[in-house]
């Protein structure tokens, strides 16, 4: 049994085989390899004081985890990205009504954004 069909099973055995034709939702993207800038180094302004010192903590344990800084241009972000946001409407939805008003609303557009990019940049790579 793969990987997909065999988590699928662990989840009470939804028959959904094809659920994603496109491979993303459980891709492996290996290691965070890139020239680019370091994330860490080009944060938003727009973060919050809590909000940026949590990002540049969970920055420092990815480096701690996987042995390098998330760079831009790391060749995984998409997959990566469509991955978290998928997570995050999961995690809004296990809130209920403990949820920020509005989140899950704003998380499902975004994941929907997230989603659609990468099948784009799926389909045009090599």
């Amino acid at each position: 049994m793969n990987t997909d069909r065999a988590q699928i099973a662990a989840l009470g055995g939804w028959p959904m085989p094809s659920a994603d034709p496109h491979g993303i939702a459980l891709r492996d993207c290996g290691p965070c390899l890139s020239d680019g800038p370091r994330v860490i180094d080009v944060l938003p302004a727009g973060l919050s004081v809590d909000a940026h010192g949590m990002m540049v903590t969970r920055l420092a344990r990815g480096v701690v985890k996987y042995g390098n800084p998330l760079r831009v241009g790391y060749p995984g972000a998409a997959v990566e990205a469509v991955q978290e946001a998928l997570d995050l409407v999961a995690y809004l939805l296990a809130l209920g009504d403990k949820a920020p008003a509005g989140a899950l609303d704003r998380a499902v557009e975004l994941a929907n954004l997230i989603v659609e990019a990468a099948i784009k940049a799926d389909r045009s790579a090599p």
